[in-house]
């Protein structure tokens, strides 16, 4: 699954600036934040080629600085509209796509609220190079607002989608199906229940106090069922 963040708008931006308009990845940022640095409040905060590969591919969260000034109040993200207009829709050599592109990364990122897609969505199809600047920077600035899930270095995948932290490594099964306790008996019922829903919804939640079996339900439905159904699933267990 792709997500949508600064690292994946950047990616759809970067590859619709044509040879003749290209421009170096700090300048490029400093044209799209201009607002933020002309605003003479900034610290002497200065950007660097290490800080900025760290932004675009995905190891570090943009300054929450930057973000703040944008998100801060109406007028901060109105001006950020009118700077991309002004000085980054000139830059693509087909403006067209990169909305295709930005709409596909939206609707199809499945961490996003529908009712936040939908916010996010409000001025799709954009007729107009106001419209287009209004609906790119507002992905962009919920790209850098979201809480951020850091990338793998060479491939630019998400950690969580496949490369996963030291700290849950030993948690995670991979293409081994978890066998349960030996002694698990007596829940065949509840094996067929979990299978209709599964089944039929896709996704279920086990809770239930600690010790009553929820994962050793789980991982008996894996035992079960894993040569007649094809089985991927994420286990979770809440203790309540």
């Amino acid at each position: 699954m792709e997500r949508l963040d600064f690292c994946s708008v950047m990616g759809i931006m970067r590859s619709y600036i044509s040879e003749d308009r290209c421009v170096s990845q700090i300048d490029f940022l400093y044209m799209l934040f201009d607002d933020y640095f002309q605003n003479g409040d900034t610290d002497n905060f200065v950007l660097d080629n290490g800080l900025v590969c760290r932004w675009i591919n995905g190891q570090a969260k943009v300054s929450p600085k930057i973000t703040g000034y944008y998100i801060s109040d109406k007028k901060g993200r109105n001006d950020f509209v009118d700077n991309f207009e002004e000085n980054i829709l000139l830059l693509f050599y087909d403006t067209g796509f990169v909305i295709t592109q930005m709409h596909d990364l939206l609707v199809q990122d499945n961490s996003i609220s529908e009712m936040q897609r939908q916010k996010l969505n409000s001025a799709y199809p954009c007729n107009t190079d106001k419209a287009q600047a209004e609906y790119i920077t507002d992905l962009l600035l919920f790209g850098m607002e979201r809480n951020f899930v850091k990338r793998d270095t060479k491939t630019k995948e998400l950690l969580t989608a496949g490369n996963f932290s030291p700290m849950v490594a030993d948690y995670i099964y991979e293409n081994e199906v978890p066998k349960p306790c030996r002694h698990f008996c007596g829940r065949d019922s509840e094996l067929d229940a979990l299978h209709k829903l599964l089944t039929d919804e896709g996704k279920v939640f086990l809770h239930g106090i600690a010790g009553i079996g929820k994962s050793e339900l789980a991982k008996a439905y894996a035992k079960q069922y894993k040569k007649s159904t094809p089985i991927s699933f994420i286990l979770y267990t809440a203790a309540i």
